[in-house]
């Protein structure tokens, strides 16, 4: 398995320290704690549309909550229309106004209070370099939206490109803010419709073998739990 790179490894020891200061500690897939003398925190799994799931040390990966909530039938499989149906229920919580859209203040309050972890604080010492999250050209909480991430190839499915941004090392997918990414025609703001399109584009990427469904087996990791997942970096189930 190639070495992971300088800049990737760099932007995991940044995301960690991010998760120090937020109170969270990524942990094994299996939920157990990683060896050593770790402070036990809560675990955090972000859903393709940007959803936050958390879970305390030594649970189950709380994307073993996120696939058992969009399951809706409970039959072990989630289909497009039940993952559709899950950003669709999300858009509500993001949609304050209750106006069809989400504006930059709603998106302000997802970044600053659903999801903080997206906006990580650097330790001290010399700032972040370019394209981290918080430093220049990173994604911050004010990139313009549109498309998919910067870094994703589309039509892959996990984790490629050159680095983790905003939400990605905790997300299935490389898109650093699901609801800016779902601003498809970079207006400024997200209406339902493009909220939902935007999550059957995610489901498409997932369903790699193209059933019209999902499977946990069919998931990857998240980079998070890559990194703690028996002492190996792997990509996916």
């Amino acid at each position: 398995m190639p070495r992971p790179s300088p800049l990737l490894s760099a932007l995991l020891v940044a995301g960690l320290a991010a998760c120090a200061h937020h109170g969270l500690s990524p942990h094994r897939p299996e939920g157990g704690p990683p060896p050593g003398d770790r402070p036990a925190r809560p675990q955090l799994f972000v859903s393709p549309w940007g959803q936050p799931y958390r879970a305390p040390s030594g649970a189950a990966y709380p994307v073993q909550a996120w696939f058992a909530e969009t399951d809706a039938d409970h039959d072990g499989r989630i289909t497009r229309v039940e993952f559709v149906a899950g950003a669709d229920r999300f858009f509500d919580v993001l949609d304050t106004r209750k106006d069809g859209l989400i504006r930059g203040d709603e998106v302000s309050v997802y970044e600053e209070t659903i999801v903080p972890e997206m906006l990580p604080r650097v330790a001290a010492g010399p700032g972040p370099e370019p394209g981290f999250p918080g430093g220049p050209g990173g994604m911050g909480g004010h990139r313009k939206g549109g498309g998919m991430g910067g870094d994703f190839k589309k039509g892959g499915k996990g984790h490629r490109g050159g680095g983790y941004q905003g939400v990605a090392p905790y997300a299935l997918l490389n898109e650093p803010h699901p609801v800016r990414g779902a601003d498809a025609d970079l207006s400024q703001s997200v209406t339902r419709d493009e909220f939902k399109a935007a999550a059957s584009r995610r489901f498409a990427m997932l369903d790699t073998d193209q059933d019209g469904a999902l499977t946990a087996a069919e998931l990857p990791l998240t980079p998070i739990q890559s990194l703690f997942a028996d002492g190996s970096r792997r990509t996916g189930r």
